[in-house]
């Protein structure tokens, strides 16, 4: 191998190297896809010339001695690499930020102010403009980048729960999804059960938010409604233990509960009205109706009681 060709992959190296391990997160935060994108094109370049050692672009199109002939062939093919770079770099930083954020992270209530999105034929990018306070009071606002699905279900003036670095507050990851909450908070969410609703029955007041906040990630008590209430899921439960707890849901649940409560071994039993659903097992009865609300939303009610 010539110097030249040493110098050249030195350079893919030190490329590597700078934009793997030595940018700060700080630094890498600014901008991730702008940063992995240079990154990848000096990577690029310096491995196509550590193969090809081009001393202009005229030697692309000129034709070659044998004995560099194959090197410069192979040469254009080192593009392949360096697109994979992108993804590397981005998912480098993205672990980093993480791992960032769950040593040094700050749970905090913010709100959305403002997004903007970019869409083509073959996907697109949406981002939301997030306004919060830190813990020592200072304002920030952020721009994230968030999916498509998410970025639909937000609206101005919401309130959101955020996690930032306390090294970097603009360093910032929304609570706002099933995968970010589980690697932030450790709860895995899932749906409530009719088996959930049998144990809730039974519990004391101060145990029931505990519970509730296992299952789904936000569970809050209103003392006005008198009741739990999880409004990033939409979700609301009363309970009088010992005795009866109703749960209200803007799902499918009307169709899909029965199903939890026949796992619980209860039976359907005769109802004088239509839109409601009677089920009883050796413990318990339920009702699964519908309603619609104010906001003209149907929800779905269910009650049990303790026979």
């Amino acid at each position: 191998m010539n110097k030249r060709k040493i110098l050249w992959f030195t350079g893919v190296v030190a490329t590597f190297v700078l934009f793997y391990f030595l940018i700060p997160n700080s630094v890498y935060n600014q901008s991730p896809m702008i940063f992995s994108m240079i990154g990848a094109v000096l990577f690029t370049f310096f491995l196509i010339q550590t193969i090809g050692d081009f001393k202009s672009i005229r030697e692309f199109n000129k034709p070659e001695p044998s004995e560099k002939r194959q090197a410069h062939n192979i040469a254009p093919w080192m593009v392949i690499p360096g697109i994979a770079m992108i993804f590397v770099f981005v998912m480098n930083f993205s672990s980093n930020e993480r791992e960032e954020l769950k040593a040094y992270g700050q749970k905090v209530a913010g709100t959305i102010i403002d997004g903007s999105s970019f869409k083509t034929r073959r996907g697109g990018t949406y981002n939301v403009t997030v306004k919060f306070k830190t813990k020592e009071g200072k304002e920030m606002i952020v721009e994230e980048s968030v999916g498509e699905q998410e970025f639909k279900s937000f609206y101005k003036g919401q309130e959101v729960e955020l996690v930032y670095s306390s090294n970097n507050p603009k360093m910032v990851e929304l609570l706002t999804n099933n995968a970010t909450i589980e690697a932030y908070s450790g709860v895995k969410d899932r749906d409530i059960s009719a088996k959930d609703l049998m144990k809730l029955v039974t519990f004391t007041p101060d145990s029931v938010g505990t519970v509730l906040n296992d299952i789904n990630y936000q569970w809050a008590y209103k003392q006005e409604d008198n009741a739990w209430v999880n409004q990033r899921k939409n979700l609301l439960i009363k309970v009088k233990p010992n005795e009866v707890i109703n749960y209200l849901s803007f799902s499918d649940a009307f169709s899909t509960f029965p199903q939890e409560l026949e796992k619980q071994q209860f039976e359907q039993i005769d109802s004088e009205d239509e839109k409601v659903k009677l089920y009883e097992n050796d413990e318990f009865l339920a009702s699964v109706e519908t309603q619609l609300m104010e906001s003209s939303k149907l929800a779905t009610i269910i009650t049990m009681w303790k026979k």
